[in-house]
C-alpha cells in the first residue's frame, strides 16, 4: 500500500515538473501577471482534509504555474499533544484579474497521543493520513489577500484499520500574498 502511494505521489511530481517547463499565456501577461517574472508568495491560515489545520505557506515558482504549500500547528503540553502537518503541489489552471483556477495534490498527517488534548482516550495515540488530487478556485481582494477553496478526492488512512474511506472534505485558506 505504501508503495502505490510512493509511485502515484512521485509520478504526479514529475508530471508537473515537465508541465513546468511549458509555455503558457493567460491575458496578455504569463500566468495572468506581469508581476509573477519574481515568482509569489503567500502566509496565512489552512483548514480542510489535506491542508492540515493552523499556519500555512505558499509559494509559485518564478514563471511558472507550479506552487507548492505547507500547513500545520503542533499543540502540545507536557503529557499530550496533537499537531497537523500537510505539504502539497498546485498547479494553475488559469488566472485572471481577481483570482485563479488550480488542480492540487495535498497530503496531511494529523497525530495525537497521550490524549490528545481531549481527542482521544487518555493513553493512546492515533495518526490519520489524508492523500488526493483536488481542484480549487483562489478569489483576491484588497490587493494583497487571498480567499482559496480546493475540494480534493481525499482517501483517508488511519494507524489502526488502514484505509478508512475517500471522501471531498473541502479545503479552505486565507492568506495574504506578496
Amino acid at each position: 500500500m505504501n508503495k502505490t502511494i510512493l509511485t502515484i505521489i512521485t509520478a504526479a511530481i514529475l508530471m508537473c515538473a515537465n508541465v513546468a517547463h511549458a509555455d503558457h499565456w493567460s491575458g496578455g501577461h504569463k500566468y495572468g501577471s506581469s508581476s509573477n517574472s519574481k515568482g509569489s508568495s503567500g502566509i496565512g491560515v489552512v483548514a480542510g482534509s489535506t491542508y492540515g489545520v493552523g499556519i500555512g505557506f505558499r509559494y509559485t515558482f518564478k514563471d511558472s504555474p507550479v506552487g507548492i504549500q505547507f500547513g500545520g500547528f503542533p499543540l502540545i503540553k507536557k503529557k499530550e499533544g496533537l499537531f497537523s502537518a500537510a505539504a502539497g503541489l498546485q498547479f494553475t489552471l488559469h488566472t485572471g484579474n481577481y483570482g485563479r483556477a488550480f488542480v492540487s495534490l495535498s497530503s496531511s498527517v494529523l497525530h495525537a497521543y497521550n490524549g490528545g488534548m481531549d481527542t482521544i482516550p487518555e493513553g493512546e495515540s492515533y495518526t490519520l493520513w489524508a492523500v488526493g488530487p483536488g481542484v480549487g478556485i483562489e478569489f483576491r481582494f484588497l490587493d494583497n489577500f487571498s480567499f482559496a477553496i480546493d475540494v480534493p478526492a481525499a482517501s483517508f488512512f488511519d494507524s489502526e484499520e488502514g484505509f478508512v474511506g475517500m471522501l471531498p472534505i473541502p479545503n479552505l485558506s486565507f492568506m495574504f500574498t506578496w
